[in-house]
């Protein structure tokens, strides 16, 4: 497939991100920057809550249904403007058109940069994916798209459990609209992400802290990409889409909050309209990925603070102190019940209780990896560094930004926390991102860019003032080409030529090595002559029938490709099927194998001789899928190398007596 024909599926998902948005944000009363910047927390919402409503009632999930759902909140929005009046409109007036202009054309180097990123990175439209946790989300996007259900109530487990299914619905939305196989729909509603969701959530942010400064909207689209950790990261590790999704939200979420604290400069909302964007953000972030709603917490709780003694102390001053200290006794206990609470949640416990990983590498060596923008071993990137570090002396001037030095170094202490140390004691502030560095590394962009944007406009300034110092020619030092505008430009210029020439090839080979058709067994689960083999015996399955086989050979993808129902949808056993992953070979002799296998509809197996990442003890859960060759009752009927398909004839005596001649390909 050329990238000509997936224009259609990055298309529709860039448009399932931000028109159900828009149609809820300009019905809510924003306009302009606003309107725009803030669609996918919209959209993300009532494409997810919609899934889940459509699953309890059951309606069968569907682009119509969706596209019908999205005018339900925007019809509600007006009802409520009509009733209230402009109590409930936020008044705001749109920013001057120029400064509009800034912002937009800003994003264009961004949507350059990233398109090039990721054409070069996937290579093809088409490319897979070859990691652990792909496996789950191709599967359930098939399961979402055969079952109608789209529900994060029932996602979990492919129909029994909870599971944040935001990414997997609005995925499953690209493909419905835009007819593209299941892989290209992936592939390009995380391009739709990467390269336009979190520019446009990062320019929301700039503005609600910059306010309307035509010289940092014109730089912030060129930042939001400047760092390699995210997006790029977390499209290379995992790989986390629907993390990927949720921490694309997350300067949304922190710009709404900062509106609610006023701590904003000539923000884009009022208080009421903040507060319906952020209550719709943390129902975006948490059916996409809850851990990017805890990102929210985090960053707001010194903003947070600095309001809440700004309160009180003017309580204090009007006389009613009693009030202030009630207040903020009140808030501090609802902040400790709070914490309390979610740590006693299960599933909370759960996630801070994951243990996968180990340090990897030394205190300081993780200081030095924040600071130059190089975690998790990526490439030093000097000059964004140095911008990000100028903000924070910056940011120093005004409290509007005082916050962030501070919120920075806050995530940056999380990821050394994750990256160098992993105790018990740690996990109790990294466990609501798996105790993983690479989730941790993710966050750092967020605050990265507002002082990368921060510091190159007070490096501008700086040097107006001093030229403005030398024994310079009146006229030379009040031309424009030594304005702050003019320098800024220049910076980012320089700033955009210099960081993408160095990370650029980083983030495009860490792409290349996950998205792939080839490569060694044990880095590739489904390499290009495996696919083609599935399609072939997809035309030799019946529709009905299950087919076993060992995931970690690839079969898993087997029916993500192709529809073919497979035993193992997952790496790891499902549950119930255990059995048959250690037996399923021995059913010509144990009569539990063939009842199991009749209540399962398994009727085929397939055997492979690759095995994907050697290492990991999962590859041993599957002795029952081995030389099925040697076994009594395993018909080959497909033959493709060392690909092999058979029909199990053990548990059935009328196919054991026929016996047809294999097919082989080449």
């Amino acid at each position: 497939m050329s990238w000509l024909d997936a224009v259609p599926a990055l298309v529709a998902a860039v448009a399932w991100l931000l028109v159900p948005g828009v149609l809820s944000s300009y019905a809510l009363g924003l306009r302009g920057l606003a309107a725009w910047t803030v669609a996918p927390v919209f959209s993300t919402a009532v494409i997810a809550v919609s899934a889940i409503v459509f699953g309890k009632l059951g309606i069968a999930w569907s682009a119509s249904a969706a596209g019908a759902a999205a005018l339900v909140p925007a019809a509600a929005f007006l009802l409520v403007r009509l009733a209230f009046g402009r109590g409930f409109s936020p008044a705001v007036r749109p920013d001057q058109v120029k400064v509009r202009l800034a912002g937009w054309l800003g994003l264009l180097p961004a949507l350059a940069i990233g398109l090039s990123i990721i054409v070069q990175g996937f290579r093809t439209p088409a490319n897979l994916s070859q990691t652990y946790d792909a496996v789950f989300h191709y599967n359930a996007l098939r399961w979402v798209l055969e079952s109608g259900n789209a529900s994060s109530l029932a996602l979990g487990s492919f129909g029994s459990s909870f599971y944040p299914a935001a990414w997997h619905d609005i995925t499953s939305l690209a493909v419905l609209s835009s007819a593209a196989p299941l892989p290209v729909a992936a592939n390009m509603t995380t391009a739709a992400i990467a390269v336009f969701m979190w520019p446009l959530a990062c320019l929301f942010l700039s503005r609600q802290i910059f306010g309307p400064s035509i010289p940092a909207l014109a730089i912030t689209g060129t930042a939001s990409v400047a760092f390699a950790a995210f997006p790029w990261g977390l499209l290379h590790f995992g790989v986390l889409w629907p993390n990927a999704l949720s921490f694309a939200l997350v300067p949304i979420g922190v710009g709404a909050g900062l509106s609610i604290l006023g701590m904003t400069t000539q923000g884009l909302l009022n208080r009421t309209a903040a507060w319906v964007l952020f209550g719709t953000t943390l129902v975006a972030t948490g059916l996409a990925q809850p851990n990017a709603t805890f990102s929210i917490a985090a960053l707001l709780l010194l903003p947070g603070c600095h309001a809440l003694v700004s309160w009180m102390h003017g309580q204090h001053r009007a006389g009613r102190t009693t009030r202030g200290l009630l207040g903020g006794a009140a808030v501090l206990a609802l902040a400790v019940a709070s914490w309390v609470f979610v740590h006693s949640l299960s599933r909370i416990t759960s996630v801070k209780n994951y243990d996968r990983w180990q340090p990897f590498q030394s205190i300081t060596a993780a200081v030095g990896e924040v600071l130059l923008n190089a975690t998790n071993g990526r490439d030093a990137l000097w000059l964004l560094s140095a911008a990000v570090v100028a903000g924070m002396f910056f940011a120093f001037r005004s409290r509007i930004t005082l916050w962030l030095p501070f919120a920075h170094v806050g995530l940056a202490a999380l990821f050394v926390m994750a990256a160098a140390v992993q105790t018990s004691t740690t996990h109790i502030f990294t466990g609501f991102w798996y105790n993983d560095s690479h989730r941790l590394a993710a966050m750092l962009p967020i605050t990265g860019v507002l002082l990368a944007v921060g510091g190159v406009i007070g490096t501008a300034a700086k040097l107006r003032e001093w030229a403005h110092t030398r024994e310079l020619p009146s006229r030379m030092r009040n031309t424009r080409l030594i304005s702050v505008p003019a320098l800024t430009g220049a910076l980012g210029a320089l700033l955009l030529v210099v960081t993408t020439t160095w990370y650029q090839n980083w983030a495009v080979e860490s792409l290349r090595m996950t998205y792939r058709a080839v490569g060694s067994s044990a880095e590739t689960l489904v390499e290009s002559s495996e696919q083609e083999f599935y399609s072939r015996v997809d035309r030799v399955v019946p529709d009905d029938a299950v087919v076993a086989g060992d995931p970690w050979d690839g079969s898993a993808m087997l029916w993500a490709l192709t529809g073919t129902h497979v035993l193992f949808p997952h790496l790891n056993p499902s549950s119930g099927n255990e059995y048959l992953a250690e037996h399923l070979n021995e059913a010509a002799t144990d009569p539990k194998v063939c009842r199991l296998m009749s209540k399962l509809n398994v009727r085929y197996a397939i055997e492979g001789t690759s095995q994907y990442w050697l290492s990991n003890p999962g590859n041993d859960s599957y002795p029952g899928l081995t030389d099925l060759s040697k076994s009594a009752g395993f018909e080959l009927v497909e033959q493709q190398g060392p690909l092999r398909l058979y029909r199990i004839t053990a548990c059935d005596p009328e196919l054991a007596s026929h016996t047809p001649e294999p097919r082989s390909g080449a």
